[in-house]
């Protein structure tokens, strides 16, 4: 044993605390209780989102700062550059890896549909009429 090992022991033994008053201290419901005050939840929530999670139910949809998130009959507005159109539509699908946009289905007002990539939201594809708007001036301003 070293040095650093018998002062450790000597620092243990002066607590006048046994193994079993670690393992009070330390058992599940006192760690579910202030790992709860950390988060600011209850441990009965921890507990249910645990069960969940054992479960399959719980998913981690993607940060919305990072990638918008797409839902079926999410309204998206396309840019034709070569025409100088804006196509509104409908998000039919849209898939996610790894947190991000990988892909989306458009349903058109005019009655196409179409797949389109992920990285097309914010090039060709736009959450607000507004935005298509100004990317289309941009894009005619040049």
């Amino acid at each position: 044993m070293s040095g650093k090992d018998i002062d450790r022991l000597a620092a243990y033994e002066e607590t006048g605390l046994e193994p079993e008053d670690f393992e009070r201290a330390f058992n599940k419901a006192a760690v579910l209780k202030l790992a709860g005050q950390a988060l600011g939840i209850t441990p009965d929530r921890l507990r249910e989102l645990a069960q969940a999670d054992k479960e399959g139910r719980c998913i981690i949809l993607p940060d919305p700062q990072k990638t918008p998130v797409l839902r079926k009959g999410t309204p998206v507005w396309y840019v034709d550059n070569a025409t100088g159109e804006i196509e509104p539509g409908k998000v039919f699908i849209a898939s996610y890896k790894d947190g991000k946009l990988d892909s989306f289905s458009v349903d058109f007002e005019c009655g196409d549909f179409d797949e389109f990539v992920g990285s097309a939201l914010g090039n060709c594809f736009f959450g607000s009429k507004e935005q298509a708007e100004a990317a289309l001036r941009r894009e005619q301003d040049g």
